[in-house]
C-alpha cells in the first residue's frame, strides 16, 4: 500500500502545518503540488529540524524556500529529492485559499 496523501488548506496569508517526512527514506522522493482556488502568492519551504521533536516550534525552525516553486502564483506541482525532515505551505498574499498536497515515495 503507498503512503498516504497529506493535504493542508490555507485561506487568506499565513503558513500550513509543518508535513513530517521521512528523510532516512532510500531513495528520498516526495511529490509536492499546490492549487489555489483564485489568486495567491505562496512558496514552499522545508527545514532539516527534527519536526518529530516534542520542543519543535515552526516559528523557531530555520525554514528554506525550494528553488523549483519559487515564488509561484499559480498550480504547481513537482518531485522534490532534497532529503529534509518537513515541508509547508507558506502563502504571503491571497483572495482565496491555496492547497498543498504531499505524498512521499515507499510503502507502508
Amino acid at each position: 500500500m503507498a503512503l498516504p496523501i497529506v493535504s493542508y488548506t490555507v485561506t487568506g496569508a499565513g503558513t500550513s502545518a509543518v508535513i513530517n517526512l521521512d528523510s532516512l527514506a532510500n531513495p528520498f522522493n516526495v511529490g509536492i503540488g499546490v492549487d489555489i482556488s483564485a489568486t495567491a502568492t505562496y512558496t514552499v519551504e522545508y527545514t532539516f529540524n527534527d519536526v518529530s521533536s516534542d520542543s519543535f516550534t515552526a516559528g523557531s525552525a530555520t525554514w528554506f524556500t525550494d528553488t523549483s516553486f519559487g515564488t509561484a502564483s499559480a498550480d504547481k506541482a513537482i518531485s522534490f529529492t532534497i532529503p529534509c525532515r518537513g515541508i509547508r505551505l507558506n502563502v504571503s498574499a491571497s483572495t482565496g485559499s491555496a492547497t498543498i498536497y504531499v505524498q512521499q515515495a515507499g510503502r507502508r
